[in-house]
């Protein structure tokens, strides 16, 4: 029975993660604009997304090795599925922001390409380091648990641009508010599912718990200047019928 569920949990979250983000995907096609959306914040949380599925692969590294029919490995796959699918809609995310990026955004919003693949390398980097230095002491929690902390880290880092950006413009812009909720309800799902079908990860959680946190806060300011800007709006509206003709 938990078999099964484990399953019907886990295809849930690899769908729900692809779906939490179409209402993002199309905003950005809809404005043929990237702007509001920070591209630190997207590659940060690519980078945080990568070191959390390093994180799970050590952590099941004797299992994925020794797996067989009898041990299902599908059952052990599943999980590391799940936590790969935000990597791969994330980096379909960081492709339309390229793609529909134009100068005419707000100067302080950048293209930063060389910061995408510099980060990228060091996170190569550190897991050949991590493993090389590992060797003769080799121990998977270990190594997962470093992996962890790293994913952790750059989750909190990703989001500090992306709330400065949406603070500078007063508006989420391009950024789909849906979306980014959707997501935010997600990463308590995963926490649940992953807390109780592989309670040996409760690190690679972490950045999970994390982004729950900061996308509600960004959902709450994004919100909280829709309603500034729509009032303000109404006695402008009001001022100017005050003072017509």
């Amino acid at each position: 029975m938990n078999t099964i569920i484990n399953e019907v949990l886990g295809w849930i979250l690899i769908t729900g993660t692809i779906i939490s983000y179409t209402p993002q995907y199309y905003k950005i096609y809809q404005y043929k604009t990237s702007k509001g959306i920070s591209e630190w914040m997207l590659i940060f949380g690519g980078v945080s997304c990568l070191f959390n599925v390093l994180a799970s692969i050590e952590v099941n590294r004797k299992n994925i090795v020794n797996c067989n029919t009898n041990n299902n490995c599908y059952n052990i796959i599943l999980p590391i599925t799940q936590l790969s699918t935000p990597c791969l809609t994330g980096l379909i995310f960081y492709g339309m922001y390229v793609f529909y990026y134009n100068e005419v955004q707000p100067e302080k919003i950048k293209f930063h390409g060389q910061g995408f693949i510099l980060l990228n390398g060091f996170v190569f980097l550190i897991t050949f380091t991590i493993n090389h230095v590992s060797y003769e002491f080799y121990n998977d929690y270990a190594i997962s648990l470093i992996y962890s902390i790293l994913s952790s880290i750059f989750c909190i880092i990703m989001w500090i641009p992306q709330i400065m950006t949406t603070y500078n413009t007063k508006e989420e812009g391009a950024l789909s508010l849906i979306s980014v909720f959707i997501h935010a309800v997600g990463c308590l799902i995963t926490i649940i599912y992953q807390t109780l079908f592989n309670p040996e990860m409760l690190w690679v959680i972490t950045s999970y718990a994390i982004s729950f946190i900061t996308e509600i806060g960004l959902v709450i300011l994004c919100l909280y200047y829709k309603k500034n800007k729509k009032s303000n709006s109404m006695v402008f509206n009001i001022l100017s019928n005050e003072h017509g003709p």
